[in-house]
């Protein structure tokens, strides 16, 4: 199903004067970093509620020991060290997905253990105080990046997850069966996959997937046939002088299909793929400002505008680029911000309140985690999906900060629950339901 972005002209003016949102700045102001230390060559990073008090906490893996450790936000974006969970010696956790595993309601969390190949589940006690070790599923050889995401629409509720293999050269996909258990499924891919990203790219109303093939420059798309399985899809070529690496998924020029953006070196860009209707044009390459070797992408609307805008984390320059969309999926000069040693995985949520997203970066060799803090505030009222119009598609997630405002947060972690809070009250519930109904019909 095609989406229609519909007029919000007015409504969006309404709400300014009524003080609903601050005025879209549409310039990009980040605070510099602060860093703080979090374990021996930290690897994965998710931002996630895991005490359920409301506000986005952060949990890191490291080595030496090899650990899980949560770091409890105040509510005004400053993270203290809290509970730790020891993975075993030598199992070198990495990379990390928050979301609810097991259908009870709270945000549980998965670990990529690269050593042994596979994914250990840990189950919150709903407090975020003790954490249970759930299933340890086997997938490919060199697991590197894992995302969650629900891939089966039929059986909606708790998020499936997705690792990439490099030297497996596949990526394997955890179909949950509703509890936290998981069957896995390896599909091959190209030659040395490093990153994944699911959205509905065809419009089916199932989420496929794109995986970065690094050693053969180019992107696998795999498509769902609507139960969790998948099937080769079309094969994008980066071009031949750069590899990708992250990869991340959003309307970029809100035209309504999803598109693509990865982190591509040497020397360093975002790589862009604009979709119509499931085919993508592109490659377009936006420098992330010079040799940059980038690592690890993200999606996210920075400058309070209404546009999806891209931050990779820089590996080479020890530093995070923030670009900025003109609003039709081009990008602007990168603004620069200095982090930690060997940036690598790099996430976005609202730590602090100001209706904005933050960042968070974990450095690898200066072992510590860089905290960047936007300095801007916006809300787009009725805007459930965050791709930058009211429509459709925003259905879904409206009832969801409705039913289940835990489930809202795991499912859209880029956005901002109050984006439902139509009558400005203080809360998402059925009294805005007749204001979202006005959005949608324009």
């Amino acid at each position: 199903m095609k989406r229609v972005v519909t007029g919000l002209g007015f409504a969006m003016s309404l709400a300014v004067l009524l003080g609903l949102v601050r005025p879209a700045v549409g310039q990009i102001n980040f605070d510099n970093a602060v860093n703080f230390a979090a374990g021996t060559r930290p690897d994965g990073a998710a931002f996630a509620d895991f005490d359920g008090d409301g506000d986005r906490d952060l949990a890191v893996s490291s080595e030496v020991p090899d650990k899980l450790t949560f770091f409890m936000n105040d509510g005004t974006g400053v993270f203290a060290a809290g509970l730790t969970l020891l993975t075993g010696a030598g199992t070198a956790p990495g990379a990390l997905s928050a979301a609810d595993l097991d259908g009870d309601g709270d945000t549980d969390l998965a670990v990529v253990l690269k050593n042994s190949n596979s994914v250990r589940v840990y189950h919150n006690n709903g407090n975020g105080s003790a954490f249970t070790a759930g299933a340890l599923v086997a997938v490919g050889a060199e697991p590197v990046r894992m995302l969650a995401h629900d891939l089966h629409p039929t059986r909606a509720g708790t998020a499936d997850l997705v690792v990439t293999n490099r030297t497996g050269n596949s990526v394997s996909v955890l179909l949950n069966n509703g509890a936290g258990g998981f069957s896995s499924t390896s599909y091959p891919v190209g030659a040395d996959p490093r990153g994944a990203a699911a959205n509905d790219f065809n419009g089916d109303g199932a989420a496929d997937l794109a995986v970065t093939n690094h050693d053969d420059r180019s992107i696998s798309l795999l498509v769902n046939n609507g139960a969790g399985t998948f099937s080769a899809g079309a094969l994008l070529s980066v071009g031949a002088q750069v590899r990708p690496e992250g990869i991340t998924s959003a309307d970029l020029d809100n035209d309504g299909d999803f598109d693509i953006a990865a982190a591509t070196g040497d020397p360093g860009f975002a790589t862009v793929f604009l979709n119509s209707g499931g085919v993508f044009a592109g490659p377009f390459h936006y420098s992330v400002g010079g040799a940059a070797n980038p690592d690890s992408i993200v999606a996210a609307d920075l400058d309070c505008d209404g546009d999806v805008d891209l931050a990779t984390s820089n590996q080479d320059l020890n530093s995070v680029s923030l670009l900025p969309n003109a609003g039709n999926g081009t990008f602007g000069a990168a603004v620069i911000k200095a982090v930690g040693t060997r940036p690598g995985t790099i996430v976005a949520a609202d730590i602090n309140g100001n209706l904005s997203p933050d960042l968070a970066v974990v450095n690898r060799d200066s072992n510590d985690v860089s905290v960047l803090r936007n300095l801007g505030a916006c809300i787009s009222p009725g805007d459930m999906n965050c791709d930058g119009s009211v429509n459709g598609f925003d259905v879904d997630g409206f009832v969801l900060a409705l039913t289940n405002p835990t489930g809202y947060g795991q499912q859209f972690p880029q956005c901002d629950i109050r984006n439902g809070d139509i009558n400005s009250d203080g809360s998402v519930n059925g009294f805005d339901v007749d204001g979202f109904v006005g959005l949608l019909g324009g």
